[in-house]
């Protein structure tokens, strides 16, 4: 009988050379599109309007974060404003602006954010 010999086995690269870049929604900018991410820094109600579809309603809890995109425009309901954080393709955005209490109501296009 004839032993196998390690030159007739087909080599075998390891899992863990194998490596593939991982591209996350978050990571990509659309070109002509919006990205908004919300991080919750304490727990707070967001509703999330994007192109005059629902997005989201709920509760984000501290600590969690969500990104969408959208090709015009969000409008936002922000039930406790000093719990949120928000980004614009990247750029941070004022959501205390316009806010009565801790509560806002905002339009968000790439001309500009617009308190209700």
């Amino acid at each position: 009988k004839k032993k196998a010999s390690p030159m007739n086995e087909e080599a075998a690269v390891p899992a863990e050379e194998i490596t593939e870049p991982v591209i996350t929604k978050a990571a990509v900018v659309p070109e002509d599109g919006l990205t908004l991410e919300v991080i919750a820094v304490e727990d707070s109600w967001i509703k999330v309007f994007s192109d005059g579809s629902q997005l989201f309603e709920g509760t984000l809890t501290a600590g969690s974060k969500r990104v969408w995109t959208a090709d015009e425009k969000y409008y936002l309901s922000i039930g406790y404003v000093p719990g949120l954080k928000v980004y614009l393709n990247g750029e941070k955005v004022d959501i205390t602006q316009g806010a009565k209490r801790d509560l806002n109501f905002l339009d968000i296009t790439k001309d500009g954010i617009r308190s209700r």
